[in-house]
C-alpha cells in the first residue's frame, strides 16, 4: 500500500485488491494440498456440496473488496498517521458496538488488548507528529 500511495503508480487500486485476494486463494489451496493432504477434487466437491454458503458469502466478500479499495483511496488522500488511527479505530468501534448494540460482554483480556492497541496507535502517532514538527522547525 505504501508504494501505491507514495509514487502514484499506473495501476488500479481494485487490481491490487484482487491480486492480494488471488494470492490468499493460492496460498489457501496450497495449504489444503500440502498440509491437509487434500486434492483439488476434494476442494471442488466441498464447494459443490456447500454452494449455498458460497452464494451467501458473496455480499460480505464484495463489501470487503470495496473497503480494501477505499483504503487505498483514503491513504492516497490523507496523512499516513491519520490513516493508521482510522484503521485501528475499526476494532475499537466494533467492540463498542458489540457491547452496546448486541449486549455482549468483553473479557478482561479483550479490554486490555483494546486499551493497549489504542495506546500504541496514539503513541506511534505522537512520535510521528513530533518528528515531523522537528523537521519543520529545522527547515525554517
Amino acid at each position: 500500500m505504501r508504494y501505491a500511495v507514495k509514487d502514484k503508480p499506473d495501476f488500479l487500486y481494485s487490481a491490487a485488491v484482487i491480486g492480494s485476494e488471488l494470492t490468499k486463494l493460492t496460498l489457501s489451496t496450497l495449504y489444503i494440498l500440502i498440509v491437509d493432504r487434500g486434492s483439488l477434487l476434494s476442494i471442488f466437491r466441498f464447494l459443490r456440496l456447500d454452494w449455498w454458503n458460497s452464494v451467501l458469502l458473496t455480499v460480505p466478500a464484495a463489501v470487503y473488496n470495496l473497503q480494501q479499495t477505499l483504503e487505498y483511496v483514503a491513504l492516497s488522500n490523507i496523512d499516513a498517521a491519520v490513516f493508521s488511527v482510522l484503521v485501528q479505530s475499526k476494532l475499537l468501534c466494533t467492540a463498542v458496538f458489540a457491547v452496546v448494540l448486541m449486549g455482549r460482554k468483553l473479557r478482561k483480556a479483550q479490554v486490555i488488548s483494546l486499551v493497549l492497541l489504542t495506546t500504541g496507535v496514539m503513541l506511534a502517532n505522537i512520535r510521528c507528529a513530533t518528528a515531523s514538527s522537528e523537521k519543520g522547525d529545522m527547515a525554517t
